[in-house]
């Protein structure tokens, strides 16, 4: 009888070995548990998340940039590149106090081109917002033209980022398509402005 009990408790006891040995191997790492949770949309849907709302308007492809006719004065930066300017237009929402947009990302295949705040000015990455007030204005890239032939400019992403990580939180992803866009020798890109005001 205590032989029999003594295998059981054995049995029991390699069982739960074995259990707590799976939840180890199956539990997420500290980069899956703090990973930011993707909102994903096209161009054109307003992609919904904890901290803000971004629509995608347009996307353009230019060799230089040029400021809107009624743009705020200053002095004009130069926009020459190698590579080539990706503008994308976009709507955003701020749906808690507002932060910066500064950490923002075209993702391309495996890279990452950071928002570039190089023109307009004021741009989205630099414009007080409010919460609940939609801000028209462009993020710009400037990428490589290699990047535009990468396999993954078929379903390059923005990801409007307000934070290098922004860990668990939910992040606006809107993919594009940067294969077939024309590239053009320059494009206005318009100053970020609140919605109503234009």
């Amino acid at each position: 009888m205590s032989a029999r009990v003594g295998w059981r408790k054995a049995t029991l006891a390699l069982v739960a070995l074995l259990v707590a040995g799976v939840a180890v191997v199956t539990a997420p790492d500290d980069q899956e548990e703090f990973a930011p949770i993707d909102r994903r949309g096209a161009v054109g849907e307003t992609v919904a998340a904890r901290a803000l709302d971004v629509r995608v308007d347009d996307v353009r492809v230019a060799r230089g940039l040029e400021p809107a006719p009624d743009a705020v004065a200053g002095e004009t930066p130069d926009t020459g590149t190698r590579g080539a300017w990706v503008v994308v237009d976009a709507t955003v929402t701020w749906n808690i106090e507002a932060g910066s947009l500064g950490y923002s990302v075209l993702r391309i295949g495996d890279r990452e081109y950071r928002a570039a705040d190089i023109l307009p000015q004021p741009s989205l990455l630099g414009l007080p917002m409010q919460a609940g007030v939609p801000v028209s204005g462009s993020f710009v890239f400037e990428v490589p033209r290699s990047a535009l032939d990468d396999p993954g400019a078929a379903r390059a992403e923005l990801r409007s980022r307000f934070a290098v990580e922004a860990g668990p939180d939910t992040v606006p992803v809107v993919e594009i398509d940067l294969a077939d866009a024309p590239v053009e020798e320059s494009v206005v890109v318009d100053d970020a402005r609140e919605e109503g005001l234009r």
